[in-house]
């Protein structure tokens, strides 16, 4: 409705992957919705980090089922 396309993975590798052939591709993502955790691997804070080093300008959004994860209640300094 927005005019947005949505991409999915399911682990961190997979995230990873998907990224950095989208930019080879001469494609960005205009964010990236992460879960602090995700199956198979290191968590969303992980992966936004090593984002980072692909995309310093990437942006992150954070996601949760937990609502007393401590990383949630701390985002601000995650960056």
């Amino acid at each position: 409705m927005l005019g947005y396309q949505a991409d999915t993975a399911t682990t961190a590798d997979e995230t990873l992957a998907k990224f950095t052939k989208s930019r080879e591709m001469g494609r960005t993502y205009d964010a990236v919705i992460l879960d602090l955790t995700m199956a198979g691997g290191p968590g969303g804070e992980d992966v936004i980090g090593r984002l980072r080093e692909i995309d310093p300008a990437v942006k992150g959004i954070v996601s949760s089922g937990y609502a007393t994860e401590e990383h949630a209640d701390h985002y601000r300094k995650l960056g």
